[in-house]
């Protein structure tokens, strides 16, 4: 039997004027809604986005990475969005555009409190007309080195890892350091490699990375700050 729809994912809908038939379908157990429907949200939910930031760009590349931050009042919420050949296909030659879709998507689902338990449509290739069955996982995380860090991961969990994995990357911490930051997040959640990273652990890995990198930033911050003075 399929898996329905969240009740949480309709009610929302459903708030808008939205008919969840119309705008989400089940890709292989995954619940996908289609982009125009993510922007109707972010207008009915009042959403508003800061100026991307540009993290990678290269049009001769065709690979663009941006980290997009959107805001409801005093909630804020940021996601990154990738665009490269190997995941442009049909929207070749709009690497900027594609990235920009796929970081506010994210974001909008996230401050709407959706997200994870459906995905924009503009989040992965395979989505699209109907996608195909998602690859398995290829690495293990343990050993993932900074150019796999900054692609689009194939899975939902992947995908999140690396998103993860590139906020390390921004501290700017040697490669040692960001493995061994790495080594012990997947201690702290009992994971051995890629097979331990599950839905039920993801929140608490999420949660050590971030604290992390919270700490990080604040050292950073304190110590520009002494520079100052």
């Amino acid at each position: 039997m399929a898996r329905q729809l969240d009740k949480r994912v309709k009610d929302l809908l459903i708030k808008h004027d939205i008919n969840p038939r119309d705008a989400c379908w089940d890709c292989h157990g995954a619940w996908v809604i289609y982009h125009r429907y993510c922007e109707i949200i972010a207008i009915k939910e009042g959403i508003v986005f800061d100026p991307p930031n540009i993290v990678e760009a290269s049009a001769e590349k065709q690979t663009v990475v941006l980290c997009v931050t959107g805001r409801i009042g005093d909630f804020s919420a940021w996601s990154f969005g990738e665009a490269a050949p190997y995941n442009l296909k049909g929207a070749k030659g709009f690497p900027y555009a594609m990235a920009e879709k796929r970081a506010k998507d994210r974001v909008i689902l996230k401050l709407a409190g959706i997200h994870g338990l459906v995905y924009s449509e503009e989040e992965a290739d395979d989505f699209k007309a109907g996608g195909r069955q998602r690859s398995s996982l290829s690495k293990d995380v343990e050993t993932v080195s900074d150019a796999k860090a900054v692609e689009m991961f194939d899975t939902k969990i992947k995908r999140e890892l690396g998103n993860l994995y590139k906020k390390l990357l921004l501290l700017g911490l040697s490669q040692v350091a960001r493995d061994g930051i790495w080594k012990k997040a997947l201690a702290s959640v009992g994971a051995e490699g890629k097979d331990g990273i599950t839905p039920s652990n993801i929140e608490d890995f999420r949660s050590y990375i971030m604290k992390v990198v919270k700490k990080e930033e604040a050292i950073w911050k304190k110590a520009k700050e002494g520079a100052k003075n």
